[in-house]
């Protein structure tokens, strides 16, 4: 009876597949630390595997079924991956793996986000303390909208608002 379940051990190991890679930044290529790599398996109910990249920005998903996935790797201060540079691979879109299909060579690439800083002082030079500082979007003028800032300046007059999507801000004090 043990030999017989170690063999449907050994065979269901055999019929997994793999998936693995590096995450880098975009702008550096610089290994990216404890970036969270999701897999999430679509067509069963099965939990959500989590891999945090190591010191190299390397992970690894062993035991994977066949099936249909969704990738996904996130870290705070980037805000979106571009996902394998072979486009098997993209982030929040189905793929399949088949059994026994090994993938090494996922290249996950994240962007940065951005920061605006800056100073306002008065016509006299003097900074202007405690000033409300509101980031919009240089689209247009309406309301603050999801993603936009609101801070103030400091005793110099400095202000710094960080994790930003790139783009073009209007700061209005």
């Amino acid at each position: 009876m043990r030999i017989l379940l170690g063999l449907l051990l050994v065979v269901g190991a055999v019929d997994a597949a793999e998936l693995a890679g590096a995450v880098r930044d975009a702008l550096t290529s610089e290994a990216v630390k404890r970036a969270a790599v999701r897999v999430e398996l679509l067509d069963e109910v099965a939990p959500v595997r989590v891999a945090l990249t190591d010191r190299r920005g390397q992970f690894r998903f062993r035991g994977l079924p066949q099936g249909r996935y969704l990738f996904r790797v996130s870290k705070d201060g980037y805000y979106e991956s571009l996902v394998d540079t072979q486009q098997r691979v993209r982030p929040d879109l189905p793929f399949a793996l088949r059994t026994n299909q090994v993938i090494e060579d996922l290249a996950v690439r994240l962007n940065p986000n951005a920061t605006v800083s800056g100073t306002i002082l008065y016509d006299d030079g003097e900074p202007v303390r405690l000033a409300t500082v509101v980031l919009t979007s240089a689209r247009g003028y309406g309301d603050v909208a999801p993603g936009m800032a609101i801070t103030q300046t400091d005793d110099r007059g400095r202000y710094r608002v960080i994790d930003l999507k790139p783009g073009a801000y209007l700061a209005k004090a």
